[in-house]
């Protein structure tokens, strides 16, 4: 066979391979690209099922580019804790075992407790022993913390706000 022939013959083999290729998902690039530690559970979820559809298109490939687009997710999957089972990738969630991370403080305000406490004693010091209405307490109440009449009732009314 000549070189010339040969050459034809590899052009038309290689075009038909690469008509038989699968087209790279520029979507799912950068959806990889993207910081997956701070995503939702959902999210993670979501993106973990399109990038498994993917890489089962281009898993038994084995043209330069399949390859390299295996490895690809494959290198991706391992950085972020994901395994591959039973032909899809799976997406490891963290345990309920595992601490949560506190954010914000349990219980209320100490702060604003006192205040309340306070608020509540100058209304029934104003409205018990100075004998006002408890309208005006109120509203007097109101100026001095600088709060609406609505707020300083549910506070005194209400003794777990």
């Amino acid at each position: 066979m000549s070189r010339k022939f040969s050459k034809i013959i590899r052009g038309i083999i290689s075009e038909n391979e690469e008509k038989n290729q699968p087209e790279v998902d520029e979507n799912i690039r950068q959806l990889m690209r993207m910081s997956f530690s701070k995503m939702s559970p959902y999210r993670k979820l979501e993106i973990v099922g399109k990038i498994s559809l993917e890489y089962n298109k281009w898993r038994n490939n084995t043209s330069d580019q399949g390859i390299i687009r295996k490895n690809e997710i494959e290198k991706w999957a391992k950085r972020n804790d994901i395994i591959y089972k039973n032909g899809r990738l799976i997406y490891n969630a963290p345990s309920e075992n595992q601490e949560n991370i506190v954010t914000k403080p349990k219980g209320k305000n100490p702060i604003k407790e006192k205040r309340n406490e306070l608020i509540r004693k100058k209304y029934h010091k104003l409205t018990d022993v100075e004998g006002k209405r408890p309208f005006t307490a109120m509203e007097e109440l109101a100026k001095e913390f600088k709060l609406k009449k609505s707020t300083i009732r549910t506070i005194i009314y209400n003794s777990n706000y």
